[in-house]
């Protein structure tokens, strides 16, 4: 028995060894992100809402995703017949922002916005003819686009207790994607493949769930060859919700797990932060790159609105540092809970209220500010709601509960600008 265990130890010492020197042929991780001060002149505000008839009503989650400036990936989860289900649309805005050779913003404006028709990307019998294994259902599908492959993460239930859950990662090319939701009629075809089954906790993966989609951060190798990591946010459901952030390679395997120690909070979300915020109270040395970032928390233990919790923090030496957690004296949160930059903003887009209002809000260098309500629903709730920002335009997606619409809002950094002014 001795011998056994002697065995049993010295392999994992191995292990753990190789991990470690597999984890730090990472000389460094940092932000890549181009700065805001090549923008065009902002002469012209932009508010714009728009609503799309969709084929369901009872919409359970939504997502929004950029493929490239002029095309962005929606998708929803849609119950029929008591049959869960993955829609996406391709959504083509007539105003966005595009990065030029030499580097240099240019805002677009042009007369045709258009979206695809509604193909169907997922489907539990899907996945159940791609991995063998049947599944309950599946919760919190995330897009997120690397390079010339689309990622979709979600959790599997794999029984009908929801507390039983997996992480599942597929791909598919970008160019099969736009494809497959260019084609005009809606034949069916599945175009995923299964990518990774990462193993995020130590109960045997059964317990961890997606919160929100993962960043990419950079990584130089000691060969000097830079390539993508990514670091996911998500919490374990035990006795106390746990906040995590996972650090994976450019394959989605796991580097290491960072445990904060806000033991009572959950659905944590990470952003980067722009290097033209180090003079609104959130430092980075870099001018090419950044190191910094913010984190986002909402309390489980508060059954409507919660506060919002939020701390700055590093990434550095091939791991996250966290800064001392801040209270919003400004802010409280529902279910849905979403953070982007956006030109010289940090902005919010959350639900109060019970769910019923759907707000905007910002960064004015001290706390987290109310700048607008963009929606109320009177006779139900905010079932869903995602954004996503590219340069200077940015981009609102949520569902009102019993609706068969998808809304769009469109908004720029001069409209963020008028906003603050008027607050201030």
């Amino acid at each position: 028995m001795k011998i056994l265990d002697l065995c049993f130890y010295f392999v994992l010492c191995v292990v753990a060894c190789i991990s470690f020197f597999i984890f730090n042929s990472n000389k460094e991780l940092y932000f890549s992100i181009p700065t805001f001060n090549t923008l065009q002149p902002k002469t012209y505000e932009i508010y714009e809402n728009d609503k799309w008839s969709i084929s369901n009503s009872n919409i359970k989650s939504i997502d929004i995703e950029r493929i490239d400036d002029t095309r962005y990936l929606i998708s929803y989860v849609g119950i029929n017949n008591n049959e869960q289900k993955l829609y996406g649309i391709l959504f083509y805005p007539n105003k966005y922002s595009t990065l030029t050779h030499d580097g240099k913003w240019q805002n677009i404006v042009n007369n045709s916005k258009t979206k695809s028709i509604e193909h169907l990307l997922f489907a539990k019998t899907s996945f159940s003819n791609s991995t063998k294994q049947p599944i309950y259902s599946f919760n919190t599908p995330l897009f997120k686009r690397d390079d010339s492959m689309i990622y979709l993460l979600f959790n599997a239930n794999i029984y009908s207790d929801k507390n039983y859950s997996r992480m599942y990662i597929f791909s598919v090319p970008v160019s099969d994607m736009i494809e497959y939701l260019e084609n005009k009629e809606s034949n069916y075809k599945f175009i995923f493949s299964l990518h990774n089954k990462p193993y995020l906790s130590f109960v045997a993966n059964m317990n961890a769930f997606l919160s929100h989609k993962p960043i990419i951060a950079l990584g130089q190798t000691d060969s000097d060859l830079t390539h993508n990591n990514f670091i996911l946010p998500f919490y374990i459901n035990l006795n106390n919700n746990s906040s995590l952030f996972g650090i994976f390679d450019s394959k989605f395997n796991i580097q290491e797990t960072i445990k904060t120690d806000n033991t009572y909070l959950s659905k944590p979300l990470i952003i980067p932060i722009y290097n033209d915020y180090k003079n609104q109270g959130v430092d980075d040395n870099s001018m090419e790159t950044s190191h910094t970032c913010m984190a986002f928390y909402r309390s489980m233990q508060e059954h409507n609105d919660s506060k919002l919790y939020y701390q700055s923090c590093k990434i550095g030496n091939g791991t996250l540092s966290f800064n001392d957690l801040n209270i919003s004296k400004n802010i409280k949160v529902g279910t849905s809970l979403n953070a982007a930059t956006t030109g010289s903003h940090i902005i919010l887009v959350y639900t109060s209220k019970n769910d019923s209002v759907l707000n905007l809000a910002a960064w004015n260098g001290e706390d987290f500010i109310k700048i607008k309500e963009l929606d109320r629903h009177t006779k139900g709730k905010i079932t869903a709601s995602s954004i996503a920002s590219y340069g200077d335009h940015t981009y609102i997606v949520y569902n009102k509960e019993m609706q068969d619409k998808i809304n769009v809002i469109t908004i720029n950094q001069a409209y963020i600008d008028s906003l603050m002014t008027n607050e201030n």
